[in-house]
């Protein structure tokens, strides 16, 4: 979405998932925020899979998450499918 594999960027305390995705997106073109954010700037899209430290994140759950700097957070498509 960002043209990149990773990012690194500086946490401010009490900063939550959404605050820092929402940091991302006014760093990069348009694009990246409507690939990642509904029309509200704030819900993330139900295409859209989110892990913290490579546990699953709900999206209900990421507006209150606080990040701490050694956290990671990742952004995935969900892919249909199934067996």
């Amino acid at each position: 979405m960002a043209g990149k594999n990773e990012e690194e960027a500086e946490i401010t305390s009490g900063m939550t998932a959404v605050q820092l995705l929402q940091k991302l997106a006014g760093m990069y073109e348009t694009g990246f925020r409507e690939e990642i954010f509904e029309e509200d700037g704030k819900s993330f899209r139900d295409d859209l899979m989110l892990t913290l430290n490579e546990a699953i994140l709900a999206h209900e759950s990421a507006a209150g998450t606080v990040l701490k700097q050694s956290d990671v957070l990742a952004l995935y498509p969900i892919f249909p499918g199934g067996g």
